[in-house]
């Protein structure tokens, strides 16, 4: 059965998060749990987002505004409801691309990650982490390997179905609000092509051979991969703070 149209402004279909006026709208824990809940749950008023977020409508309205300034927000139709007459807003885009900024990278990855740590906080609050069975709702684990070119691009294929799989449920909304947040990254610590351990070590003050160290053993070996990625899924998000 087809999905029926919405009454309000369709989303373009990116927004590319480029500008320092851009970066500052998003660079709140409130505004980003804003872009979220308009991204999951679709067009709505400000009384409806009010309530998703536990929050006063009135504290709500400052960072509409510098969200809607940005462009990452707009007011996409009106609504009767009683005798008042509600303005209805979504997000601009269906898809937020952040420029290939590294500084503002490491910036928004720390918002997110803290994001993400208060929507696992909430959910253990609440109670409803499930960690085993068919009901298991809750996963964490870093992975590290040295990954070649067509491994990458397996892990990236895999992402891609489970962003897939978040869209199509943002289409047809049912069950309980998720979220996961991953970073895929390679380890700048660390070098595929590392040198034999096993060869000698010239001195350089002294030009004399020296036995090579021996490697560390049991619990404190360290991992001398040079791809990592990151992954937490939790249950429904607490509200955001300021």
């Amino acid at each position: 059965m087809a999905t029926p149209a919405s009454p309000f402004r369709q989303r373009d279909a990116v927004f590319h998060i480029q500008t320092p006026a851009h970066f500052e709208a998003i660079g709140s824990p409130v505004r980003l749990g804003i872009v979220e809940f308009f991204r999951s749950r679709g067009p709505m008023a400000v009384s409806e987002l009010a309530v998703l977020m536990g929050r006063p409508a009135d504290r709500l309205y400052h960072h509409l505004k510098k969200l809607e300034a940005a462009g990452l927000l707009r007011e996409v139709g009106t609504r009767q409801r009683g005798r008042q007459i509600e303005r209805i807003f979504d997000i601009t885009a269906d898809e937020l691309r952040v420029a290939e900024d590294a500084a503002q990278l490491v910036r928004i990855w720390r918002l997110i990650s803290s994001h993400a740590q208060r929507n696992l906080a909430a959910a253990i609050e609440s109670g409803i982490i499930h960690f085993r069975g068919d009901d298991r709702n809750l996963a964490m684990r870093v992975e590290t390997a040295q990954l070649d070119d067509q491994a990458r691009s397996k892990v990236f294929e895999h992402l891609d179905a489970i962003r897939a799989i978040f869209s199509q449920a943002r289409s047809e909304p049912r069950g309980t609000q998720t979220s996961l947040t991953f970073v895929f990254t390679p380890n700048p610590s660390t070098s595929t092509g590392s040198a034999n351990t096993s060869d000698p070590v010239v001195s350089r003050k002294h030009g004399k051979k020296t036995p090579p160290a021996s490697k560390p053993t049991g619990t404190n070996t360290k991992n001398t991969s040079t791809t990592g990625a990151q992954a937490a899924d939790s249950g429904p998000r607490r509200r955001a703070s300021s």
